[in-house]
């Protein structure tokens, strides 16, 4: 009981880091998206 517990907490850790770095690519990407527009018009 105890070890599915902790497992679970686990898992749930793992997954908000997951998000964690995709929303942080998504971010990364958008910037470099919006640097490239705002050399482009120039």
């Amino acid at each position: 009981m105890r070890v599915s517990l902790v497992a679970l907490k686990i898992i749930e850790a793992v997954s908000q880091l997951r998000r964690f770095f995709l929303l942080k690519k998504v971010v990364i990407l958008a910037s470099i998206l919006y640097i490239y527009l705002v050399i482009s018009h120039i």
